[in-house]
C-alpha cells in the first residue's frame, strides 16, 4: 500500500501545541494594514539585504515607518524623527550579513555515505546541543546564529537530503542532484544576483523531523531573508504563509495543522537578533515582536532600580553583536513611566523616548565621562537600552572602598581627574554642537545648531564607576550615566526651564525647585554637582562613615515637605521683623559648619582639597539672586578644577600645605556669607 508523504513525515512531539489547536500567535486574518505596502514592494526583506531601505510592511506584527523620503523635515520635524531614522525592524538581520558575508561553501563529498552504526552523533542532536537559555523570565531559548551556520555545512546537508529523499512525492534527486542542492542551501544566489541562505530555513525543518523538505524551499527561494513565516487560520486550518502572498506556499501544502504551528513556534528560536554598535552620534533601536527571543546567556535582574527603572546585567552571545569591550557584559535598562505632579498618568514611550534621544547625541562618541548607548530596542511593550556595564555606581562604591592615604599625590591627582572628568561631561551636554546638518533646511541656519541641555539629576547613584581590572592599582573612572531627566533645547530657549517642570531627587536638588517665581537654568546642574562633590570630599577623607555623618547633621524639616526629615542642602528661613509669609532661602547653617569644621579641619585635608571646597561653596552651592548674583557656570567650574588638578600634578609642594588660608565664613541674616 502506498501511503503519502505527509503520512511518512516525523513529528517533533515537544511542543505542546495539539493536534488542530492554533498556536497563540495566529493571524486570524491575512488582511491588514500591510497588505497595500507589500504590493509596492514585493520582497521586502531581500531589500533589505541589499541595503534598499526599511521595508514597507508590517513586520512581526509590528508597523514600520514611512519612507524616509516621506518624513516631514525643517523645524516642525517631530523630536522622535532621530529615532525613525535609526530604528531597525528586521532584528538586525542586513547588519549581520554585513558583519559576516556570505561565503562560498565548500562542495558537497562525491560519495554521499549511507548512515552506519559508526557514524557521528545525529545532525539534530548535536544541533539540539547548542541550544542555549535566554535569560527570559518564560524560560524561552535561541540557538546561537554562528554555531548553527557552523555546523550545517554542505556535507551534513547533502546526508540528511539523502536520507529522506523518497519523502519528497514525484520529486526525484540523484546524487549530483542531491549535492546541487546542499551547496544552495548554504550559499544561493537568486535570479536578481542577490546571495542567500537557507541554513536556519533548514535548522527549523530538523528540528521538526523534516530537513529534506528544505529541497521544496530551495526551488520556491524560500530563504533566512524571508523568515518569519506568517501562520494564519484559513477555513479552519492553520498555514504558514509569506508576508508578500495571500496564497499558501506550495512546499508546505501535505503539512498538517500540527506541523504548521510547530514551524511558527520553532522559528523563533533561530532569529534572535543582531545587535550592532553605535556609529558616531547613530546608535541603533530595534523593533523587535514579543516572540522574539533575546540573545542573553546570563541576566541577572533588578540588580540596580532607580526612579526611572530597573538595571539587570545580562551576557550576550558573542554571535548576535559586535560592540566593544565589556567581556560580553552589558546593562539593560528597562524603563518604567515617570510620574510627575502636576502632569497625571505617564506616557512609556515618551519617557523612553526623551532618553534615546539624548544618548543618541552622545553614542559613539569619545569623552571617558558621558555613557554611551550600545543600542536601544522595543521588545513587545517592553523599552529598553543597552549600555556598558558598571562595576557599580558612586555610592556603592563609597560603601565598599575607602582611600587608605588621603594626603598621597596619587590619591589627590586621582580624585581631582574625576571632578574634571566629570564637569567635563557636564559641560559637553550643558553646551552641546551637532556634527550633523540640521533639520532645518532654511539658508539662514547654521550646518552646525548648537544645542543646550542639563542632566538634571545629579546625584551619586547616577555616576557610574568602571574599573580596569587588568591594573590592580586602578582606582576607576566616574560616567556620567542616566538622562532620564535631561533636556535640550536651542538657543531660544537656552537659559529657562518652569519650576512646575522639574522632576528631581529631593537631596540634591536646588532651591529654585521649591521657589514658584523662580526658573530653573542649566545652573540646576551645578547645585547638584556641588551637592555631591561635598560629599565626595567627605568620603575622600573620613569613609562611608564621615558620608553618614554629614548626612545625618544636615537633615531637617522643610516647610514644604510636612513631618519628613530632608538631607537637602538648603533651608527656607523665615526673615525675623518682616510681614507675615516672608521667607528667604539659603545654604543650610549645618552644611556651611560641617565644611567649616569638620572637612577643612580634618586633620588629612590638604590644600587642593581646601581649594576644591571653597570652589564648591563660593561658586557652586550659591542661592541665586540679584543681590548675591549666579552660580559659575559649567565652563568656569571646569576651569577652576582643571587649575586645581594641574597644580597636583605640577607643583610639588602644593599637596603638602594642610591649613585653609581663607576665612571661617557665616551665614547673615539675610543668607549672605560674610
Amino acid at each position: 500500500m502506498t501511503q503519502s508523504a505527509e503520512q511518512h513525515q516525523p513529528r517533533d512531539d515537544s511542543s505542546g501545541t495539539s493536534m488542530g489547536t492554533p498556536s497563540p500567535d495566529i493571524v486570524l486574518s491575512p488582511d491588514g494594514p500591510g497588505a497595500v505596502r507589500e504590493a509596492a514592494n514585493p520582497d521586502p526583506q531581500i531589500a533589505a539585504i541589499r541595503g534598499e531601505g526599511i521595508p514597507f510592511i508590517l513586520y512581526d506584527g509590528l508597523e514600520a515607518p514611512q519612507h524616509a523620503g516621506s518624513r516631514r523635515r525643517g523645524s516642525e520635524a517631530s523630536e522622535t524623527s532621530h529615532i525613525s531614522n535609526m530604528t531597525i525592524w528586521d532584528r538586525g538581520e542586513a547588519q549581520y550579513r554585513a558583519e559576516h558575508p556570505l561565503e562560498s561553501p565548500r562542495p558537497a563529498n562525491g560519495v554521499l555515505a549511507t548512515p552506519t552504526n559508526e557514524s557521528p552523533e545525529p545532525l539534530v542532536d548535536r544541533l539540539l546541543g547548542l541550544r542555549t537559555e535566554s535569560g527570559q523570565s518564560n524560560g524561552a531559548f535561541f540557538y546561537p546564529r554562528g554555531e548553527v551556520e557552523a555546523l550545517i555545512t554542505a556535507d551534513e546537508v547533502a546526508r540528511v537530503i539523502k536520507q529522506g529523499r523518497f519523502f519528497l512525492g514525484d520529486k526525484v534527486l540523484t546524487d549530483d542532484e542531491i549535492r546541487e542542492y546542499a551547496s544552495r542551501v548554504c550559499l544561493d544566489t537568486l535570479p536578481d544576483g542577490t546571495r542567500v541562505s537557507y541554513k536556519r530555513v533548514f535548522a527549523i525543518l530538523l528540528l521538526l523531523r523534516r530537513g529534506w523538505n528544505v529541497v521544496l524551499f530551495v526551488d520556491e527561494h524560500i530563504c533566512d531573508a524571508q523568515l518569519p513565516l506568517k501562520a494564519v487560520l484559513v477555513s479552519g486550518k492553520v498555514r504558514m504563509r509569506h508576508r508578500r502572498a495571500d496564497a499558501d506556499l506550495p512546499c508546505l501544502r501535505n503539512w498538517d495543522n500540527l506541523a504548521h504551528s510547530d514551524f511558527e513556534q520553532k522559528q523563533w528560536s533561530m532569529l534572535a537578533p543582531f545587535l550592532a554598535k553605535p556609529e558616531c552620534k547613530r546608535a541603533w533601536f530595534y523593533q523587535l515582536s514579543d516572540k522574539v527571543v533575546l540573545p542573553w546567556t546570563s541576566k541577572k535582574a533588578c540588580v540596580r532600580e532607580g526612579g526611572y527603572g530597573s538595571i539587570s546585567k545580562v551576557k550576550i552571545h558573542a554571535s548576535h553583536h559586535n560592540f566593544d569591550g565589556g567581556n560580553g557584559f552589558f546593562a539593560v535598562k528597562e524603563f518604567k513611566p515617570i510620574k510627575s505632579p502636576p502632569t497625571s498618568g505617564a506616557d512609556l514611550s515618551k519617557d523612553f523616548e526623551r532618553e534615546i534621544e539624548i544618548l543618541m547625541r552622545f553614542s559613539g562618541d569619545v569623552h571617558n565621562h558621558l555613557i554611551s548607548l550600545q543600542a536601544a530596542y522595543r521588545h513587545g511593550d517592553t523599552y529598553c537600552v543597552i549600555l556598558p556595564w558598571a562595576d557599580c555606581d558612586l555610592k556603592a562604591f563609597w560603601k565598599q572602598d575607602t582611600i587608605q592615604e588621603p594626603l598621597a599625590k596619587r590619591n589627590l591627582a586621582w580624585l581631582l581627574s574625576q571632578c574634571v572628568g566629570i564637569a567635563s561631561g557636564l559641560q559637553k551636554i550643558h553646551r552641546y554642537v551637532t556634527t550633523e546638518s540640521t533639520t532645518d533646511e532654511r539658508a539662514d541656519v547654521s550646518p552646525h545648531k548648537k544645542i543646550y541641555g542639563r542632566h538634571g539629576d545629579i546625584k551619586p547613584e547616577n555616576i557610574l564607576l568602571f574599573r580596569d581590572h587588568e591594573n590592580s592599582k586602578d582606582l576607576g573612572r566616574l560616567v556620567l550615566a542616566d538622562f532620564g531627566l535631561s533636556r535640550f533645547h536651542s538657543e531660544i530657549t537656552k537659559t529657562y526651564f518652569t519650576y512646575k517642570d522639574i522632576v528631581s531627587t529631593v537631596t540634591y536638588r536646588p532651591p529654585e525647585c521649591d521657589m514658584e517665581e523662580r526658573h530653573v537654568s542649566r545652573s540646576f546642574d551645578i547645585w547638584s554637582l556641588g551637592c555631591v562633590l561635598l560629599e565626595f570630599v567627605a568620603w575622600y577623607l573620613g569613609g562611608w562613615n564621615l558620608v553618614t555623618e554629614f548626612v545625618t547633621c544636615r537633615q531637617t524639616f522643610n516647610p514644604l515637605y510636612p513631618n519628613w526629615l530632608v538631607d537637602d542642602f538648603f533651608e527656607i528661613v523665615r526673615q525675623e521683623r518682616s510681614s507675615p509669609g516672608t521667607v528667604f532661602v539659603r545654604v543650610k547653617c549645618e552644611v556651611q559648619n560641617f565644611v567649616d569644621n569638620t572637612l577643612h579641619a580634618h586633620p588629612k585635608c590638604s590644600k587642593p582639597i581646601h581649594d576644591l571646597l571653597d570652589l564648591v561653596m563660593e561658586k557652586m552651592l550659591v542661592v541665586e539672586s540679584k543681590d548675591i548674583g549666579k552660580r559659575a557656570d559649567c565652563t568656569e567650574v571646569h576651569t577652576k578644577l582643571q587649575n586645581i588638578y594641574q597644580k597636583v600634578q605640577t607643583m610639588a609642594k602644593y599637596t603638602e600645605f594642610r591649613t585653609h588660608s581663607g576665612m571661617t565664613k557665616t551665614l547673615n541674616a539675610n543668607g549672605r556669607r560674610s
